[in-house]
């Protein structure tokens, strides 16, 4: 009986042990967080990661603290915790670290306001050791402080497909399932340490510190390590599939022929995927062709104009890791081989200037280099000009005097002569040829292009070109001169000089060089709110975005929109169409429903500039509008992403049908976008202590006028309301005119100045 009962335990026990051996491997419960390791360190080959070269930025330190957790953990410490832990791990397997930071310290001297510089200084560290990964670690927070929320995210650099996406991907993975949570993504990053630095790099957020449940484990320093292990784990996996690096790189062959050959040289470490080798000039792909074990050669389809061009070349290893993208400039800079000289007019009419321009191409008949030199040579004068496109260009009754027979232009061994004619305007068809031909300049005397010359009455039409030159053909003593940005100018012609127009800009308080970008949100599929008649939130913001857009570009001020059309365009691609602008401000406009109608503004958190725009914002909207703004902070992506100060701006709407009607009245779109574009005006520099508002009455016969435009020194339109009324606010002091336009009707144009009050136009 002894000898029963222990076979039957015994059984009973290889049983058990059976059912355990079988059965599926315990995971975590999904919600707890930073339980523990689900992958092991013991056995795991580290040698990969020996005489790698990585730097490590745990973010923020000294005054800047990051996010904070409801119980007071700051961001700043736990970087720093998990940075050390990281360090110890990566040096014992052999790796070279460097950390920014290996203490609870800042790079400014405790200034809060130098952020960018205490950046700057973690970049040049990267840059002065040019590692092969660079990683920056973080923890998160919700603007909403929502102390249940959490999740994974992992940035690369934006617009690099190449080892940081392989890097992040490979990150989030072992994130996701050693420290846990519901959600983890992988997301182009377009933060300062990320858009500045020159070599692979990621930046982490594991999780959110405002989370109570992360603030109270990450509180514990064996948690940090985890963390820490979690990242070790990750840099070996990543650097077992393989690290490529092209060693070699450029044009060989003859540059000078302007058709050099592109040569790729991989070091031998490990094997290239031939089919994922990308060798682009100039944006173009080229067609790679194998030539060795890892080395490839392309050539361009056609010869290369003079000039600067970049290259840029990378693949990817069997296993899956890319390399680095290589990027090479160099310049073409062939002889002049061919000298076209021509004028315009060929026959010169003494006072008007007659242009003389000369075409400089190489042998490939593609034209030089900027910045070649072509000689203009008369009667003891010689005058040089670089070329632009290939082109250069003198006047003859400016520089050269009317009278000249010959003028003689040089360019590296070529010469030209070209013979003037000076004896008054030629002939064509038996008639006699006239034109009128002078410049365009701003008021500190620089070319101004593309300005519009009309002969009046209306005769014909010309552009200036990049010298602020024009040449209208027509016998017209009278011109108007305009162009977007600028007041306009009427000119009287009879006088004996030819004309040289100074055009004042609309706005004299806005420096030159600022771009706002609009971004006109959803597109596509991607409708939004839909009113009860079918009017879609998606058009609505491209109508308003179009309507701003159009005021700005009036006033001189630069103007982007992220979309055109009805179309969806992905969240990264309008930050990096925002980036490639090199916006000065963004501005990201929706519409919604909710409980009662008004505007909600938002800005990211401690953005100085996103909180002085949506204050401007907040008092316009207010005031052209009547509608009642909330100010508040957001950390949407857009927002989030740009370099530059971005707000988002959202129209909130009960969204009945009277509702919808309103939102896409002509009138209705012209308050708001012009409450938007005066706000974008202050911030730019328009101050209203310098400014004055003016408004008015338009009518015919004595009778209101209910539709129409008012057009404003010859550049900025306003509407005419149903009550023939017209409001315009910001002017800068000084003289200006107005002009009213409706159903075919014109009225004179009327001048006015801050104290002119109130205006009435009447329709002819």
């Amino acid at each position: 009986m002894k000898n029963a009962g222990k076979a039957a335990l015994v059984s009973a026990l290889v049983v058990a042990v059976t059912l355990v051996a079988c059965a599926p491997k315990h995971k975590r419960p999904v919600g707890l967080l930073y339980e523990g390791r689900e992958e092991a360190l013991k056995g795991l080959d580290a040698d990969p990661l020996r005489g790698r070269t990585i730097v490590i930025d745990p973010g923020h330190g000294g005054v800047f603290r990051g996010a904070r957790g409801v119980g007071g953990l700051d961001e700043a410490d736990v970087n720093l915790g998990v940075a050390l832990y990281l360090w110890g791990l990566l040096e014992e397997a052999g790796a070279e670290v460097t950390l920014t930071r290996t203490t609870d310290r800042d790079f400014v001297d405790g200034d809060s306001l130098q952020t960018r510089k205490d950046l700057q200084a973690r970049v040049d560290v990267v840059e002065d050791i040019r590692p092969d990964l660079f990683l920056s670690l973080h923890h998160n927070a919700g603007v909403s402080l929502d102390t249940t929320f959490n999740e994974i995210e992992v940035y690369y650099q934006m617009g690099e497909v190449g080892p940081s996406l392989d890097l992040a991907n490979i990150v989030a993975r072992h994130l996701h399932k050693n420290i846990g949570g519901r959600k983890t993504r992988v997301l182009p990053g377009n933060y300062y340490v990320l858009r500045r630095t020159t070599v692979p790099s990621i930046l982490c957020e594991p999780s959110y510190i405002t989370n109570t449940q992360v603030e109270s484990k990450l509180k514990l320093s064996n948690k940090q390590r985890l963390e820490a292990e979690t990242y070790f784990l990750a840099l070996v996996d990543y650097f077992s599939r393989g690290f490529l690096t092209i060693v070699d790189f450029g044009p060989v062959g003859t540059i000078e022929t302007g058709t050099p050959i592109i040569r790729v040289d991989f070091d031998d470490l490990a094997m290239v995927d031939a089919q994922t080798v990308e060798i682009d000039l100039d944006g173009t792909r080229l067609i790679p062709f194998k030539i060795g074990r890892n080395t490839f050669a392309a050539f361009p389809a056609s010869p290369l104009p003079g000039g600067r061009h970049t290259v840029r070349a990378s693949g990817r290893v069997i296993s899956g890791n890319s390399s680095p993208i290589k990027r090479w400039d160099f310049a073409v800079d062939l002889k002049p081989d061919i000298l076209s000289v021509v004028a315009f007019p060929a026959s010169a009419q003494p006072p008007y200037p007659q242009k003389i321009v000369a075409s400089v191409f190489d042998r490939n008949g593609n034209p030089v280099a900027d910045s070649t030199v072509v000689a203009f040579s008369w009667t003891g004068e010689t005058s040089r000009r670089p070329t632009i496109s290939g082109s250069g260009s003198i006047y003859a009754g400016q520089e050269i005097p009317f009278g000249e027979g010959t003028v003689t232009v040089k360019c590296g061994g070529l010469t030209k002569q070209l013979s003037l004619a000076a004896d008054g305007p030629g002939t064509v068809g038996g008639q006699r040829m006239r034109y009128i031909s002078g410049f365009v300049r701003d008021r500190h005397g620089d070319p101004l292009e593309a300005a519009t010359v009309t002969a009046v009455p209306p005769a014909d039409l010309a552009f200036s070109d990049r010298d602020g030159y024009f040449l209208l053909k027509t016998g017209a003593r009278n011109l108007h001169v305009a162009r977007p940005g600028y007041r306009d100018v009427t000119l009287d012609m009879t006088g004996d000089t030819y004309p040289v127009t100074r055009l004042e800009k609309f706005y004299n308080s806005v420096g030159p060089g600022a771009t706002v970008t609009l971004d006109a949100a959803g597109g596509g599929d991607e409708t939004g709110w839909v009113g009860p008649a079918g009017t879609k939130a998606s058009e609505l913001n491209l109508a308003l975005a179009r309507r701003i857009s159009g005021f700005l570009s009036a006033a001189g001020i630069e103007a982007r929109l992220t979309r055109r059309t009805d179309t969806m365009t992905g969240k990264e691609d309008r930050v990096t169409r925002c980036e490639a602008w090199n916006s000065t401000l963004v501005l990201s406009i929706s519409h919604t429903r909710g409980a009662r109608s008004g505007v909600s503004i938002e800005h990211y958190p401690g953005s100085s500039g996103g909180i002085s725009l949506s204050g401007y914002l907040s008092e316009e909207v207010v005031a052209l509008t009547g509608n009642i703004t909330s100010v508040g902070e957001t950390a949407e992506y857009l927002v989030r992403q740009t370099s530059c100060p971005a707000v988002k701006l959202t129209f909130v709407t009960p969204g009945t049908l009277d509702d919808e009607a309103s939102l896409s009245e002509p009138v209705d779109l012209w308050t708001r976008s012009y409450a938007v574009f005066c706000a974008i005006a202050r911030y730019l520099g328009v101050e209203e202590r310098d400014t004055f508002s003016v408004s008015g009455k338009v009518t015919r016969d004595g009778e209101a006028v209910t539709s129409g435009l008012i057009l404003v020194d010859g550049c900025f339109e306003t509407i005419i309301d149903n009550a023939g009324g017209f409001d315009l606010k910001l002017l800068e002091h000084g003289l200006h005119t107005a002009v009213a336009f409706s159903g075919g009707l014109q009225s004179d144009r009327v001048v006015f100045d801050e104290s002119t009050g109130s205006l009435r136009i009447e329709l002819d």
